[in-house]
């Protein structure tokens, strides 16, 4: 097995380097190509170090993505990770094609002993102005290391453990903050909640029953009729939803859920039995995009995140789930709960992280 140095916290810092190198490069052996026509061989370096950018660029992107799944992103850093990953992906894309693409153009051009200089003049240029992609991928990647400490130092929270005390006799609210931001508060009287500031999405007809519990300064649901959704606040996009709750008694399903149209149309992040599933409702229809084996017992911290195309599921400081999809419209977030028993919630809010 590979032994990493210490100061390495995965192979991603270790490998990355290889594409910035090769790339650039191929780019200059290129250039030097396109001047130099008759010599094949400095035509040939040029395709191989375009091969093995490409597949520089691939290990790069495949560290990079572990590495990603391996901490515990702080909130404000979820968005500076996404556009990180975006960017690499598209560069991948560009180099991975247009090194094929210049394979076959060499083997093309050997056949018909190089042929007309104006087809590698087009390619060169095109080649040299995909580092423009590297460069963008680099730049965001290195902010991650140097302006936020990912992966280098630890990265302090200013989201985590913001919720209020709460004082005897306090009521039970929905307290907002940031731009469409919200939190529940538990205390006295909460089932006045559906009355004055949430919007009960499916299970009017009959919501639970919730009852404050002084013992954990939680809020206990129980008398589930039906499958019950409910949202606080305005449209979030680019959203964090944080759930902690204990399951011990309750024997059913509950979601966090975002980007809610309605009933039909939500996204969620689901803990049912021993398993955490993540995933959307789309016209009525479930569609699980990943899923895993989790460790419901006690009180469980967990929180989903959906950034663009990226939508991760955390369990404590774990990430569970880690699925992509097309990104959704903005929409308001909420919880989900079907199922018998008693669940307790002792906090639930949503933030946007953009």
């Amino acid at each position: 097995m590979l032994q990493l140095p210490e100061w390495a916290p995965n192979l991603h810092p270790l490998i990355v380097h290889f594409p910035v190198a090769l790339l650039p490069l191929a780019v200059l052996v290129d250039l030097i190509a396109v001047l130099m026509r008759k010599k094949v061989a400095v035509h040939g370096a040029a395709v191989a170090a375009f091969v093995l950018g490409a597949i520089g660029a691939l290990a790069a992107y495949l560290t990079g993505e572990a590495a990603a799944d391996g901490f515990d992103l702080p909130s404000e850093l979820v968005p500076h990770v996404t556009d990180h990953a975006d960017a690499a992906e598209l560069t991948l894309w560009f180099f991975g094609v247009y090194a094929v693409l210049r394979i076959a153009y060499y083997w093309w051009s050997r056949r018909r002993e190089l042929g007309a200089a104006w087809p590698h003049v087009i390619l060169f240029v095109v080649g040299a102005g995909g580092l423009a992609l590297l460069v963008r991928t680099g730049d965001l990647g290195a902010r991650l290391v140097f302006e936020h400490g990912l992966g280098v130092q630890s990265v302090e929270r200013t989201i985590d453990n913001r919720g209020p005390t709460i004082e005897p006799g306090m009521e039970a609210r929905v307290e907002y903050f940031g731009e469409n931001a919200w939190r529940i508060v538990p205390g006295r009287n909460p089932s006045n909640l559906f009355e004055r500031e949430l919007s009960l999405v499916q299970g009017g007809d009959n919501p639970p029953t919730i009852e404050f519990s002084e013992a954990d300064s939680s809020l206990a649901i129980s008398n589930v009729g039906g499958p019950t959704l409910f949202t606080a606040g305005g449209a979030i996009g680019s959203v964090e939803v944080r759930g902690e709750v204990r399951l011990d008694e309750f024997d059913g399903s509950i979601r966090l859920v975002h980007h809610v149209k309605d009933a039909q149309n939500y996204h969620y992040l689901e803990i049912r039995d021993d398993r955490m599933l993540q995933g959307l409702v789309e016209n009525g229809t479930e569609q699980v995009l990943d899923e895993a084996v989790a460790d419901v017992s006690g009180w469980l911290g967990f929180r989903a995140v959906a950034d663009g195309t990226h939508f991760r599921g955390y369990l404590g400081e774990e990430l569970v789930t880690h699925p992509h999809a097309g990104a959704p419209e903005a929409g308001p977030a909420g919880f989900f709960v079907h199922g018998d028993g008693t669940l307790y919630v002792r906090s639930l809010e949503a933030s946007s992280l953009r």
